[in-house]
């Protein structure tokens, strides 16, 4: 645990901005070709409402991101995407990053279940025929109390 609280610490110096800002993570693509991964993701320009959010700082937690798709985000933001692609690739690297934002928005993938078991506060968008695990309906769920689930 020790390790873990000076990793996030290491995070939070590293993602600190001038002023209050509201640090929030970012995935956009989930699943395979074989695992309706086309289902689970949503286009990166219909990011555009969530990313003007007015203070808040946004940081690409999309592990296989490529520098288009994170392009087509920033349009509409006031600063750059922060993006990082070590932590992405490493699991307790990327549990003390998370630990280190204030939300984490994400489709149906690895990074809505790592921050969900976190007890990270978690936003999920999900496509209208959601597998079981996120239920068949409403908006949370009991394994991860701290998600929040959005239907498509």
């Amino acid at each position: 645990m020790l390790f873990r609280s000076a990793r996030v610490a290491a995070w939070t110096r590293r993602l600190a901005q001038p002023g209050s800002r509201l640090r929030v993570g970012l995935s956009w693509r989930g699943g395979t070709r074989e695992n309706r991964g086309r289902l689970r993701s949503i286009l990166p320009a219909l990011l555009g409402p969530l990313v003007a959010t007015p203070g808040a700082v946004f940081i690409s937690l999309q592990r296989d991101a490529d520098e288009r798709e994170r392009e087509i985000i920033s349009q509409g933001m006031s600063s750059p995407m922060m993006h990082f692609a070590s932590p992405l690739s490493d699991v307790d690297e990327m549990a003390a990053l998370m630990s280190a934002l204030d939300v984490v928005v994400s489709v149906d993938s690895t990074v809505a279940h790592l921050a969900g078991a976190l007890g990270r506060p978690l936003f999920v968008l999900l496509a209208r025929s959601a597998e079981w695990r996120w239920l068949w309906q409403g908006d949370t769920m009991p394994w991860y109390p701290s998600a929040r689930l959005y239907r498509q």
